[in-house]
């Protein structure tokens, strides 16, 4: 099994799909999701998250664990995101996916996710997603919410 990650220039000459492109297009497991995922996803990919989600980006940072600062240099430099907020974004958008499957509709999906949640501490599911724990929490109810059960 050969999961070396690919080399730089392949991943920072990928073009930056619009996010919710990204949500449908995106392995949810796999080899190549484990090299994207080591490689980094392009940094410019917060951004399209955050037009997507009508988010300022520095939210989108807390929630990658990102500095601002470091965004900014990485996404003028076209360079990638850590492995480690790589996998945050994956989180993101898979959970997008996950809410708009539930839903059926795009902006419901979004509101959802953007929405103060009580079952989740009166927290919005995106901003739990800088845990898997939280995600987890997160799918829970989207499976209640798609099945009818309880949560």
């Amino acid at each position: 099994m050969d999961l070396k990650p690919l080399p730089p220039q392949v991943a920072e000459s990928a073009p930056v799909l619009p996010f919710n492109r990204f949500i449908q297009d995106e392995p949810s497991m796999g080899e190549a999701l484990i090299r994207r995922l080591r490689t980094g996803y392009p940094a410019a990919l917060v951004k399209q998250a955050g037009e997507y989600f009508k988010v300022p980006e520095k939210r989108l940072c807390d929630i990658l664990g990102v500095s601002a600062s470091t965004l900014h240099r990485r996404t003028t430099r076209v360079a990638s995101l850590d492995p480690a907020a790589s996998e945050r974004m994956h989180r993101i958008a898979m959970l997008s996916r996950e809410a708009l499957e539930a839903f059926g509709d795009d902006a419901l999906a979004r509101e959802w996710l953007l929405r103060p949640n009580q079952a989740l501490g009166d927290s919005p599911p995106l901003d739990l997603l800088d845990t898997e724990v939280g995600a987890t929490a997160a799918r829970r109810i989207l499976v209640a919410i798609s099945e009818g059960g309880v949560v």
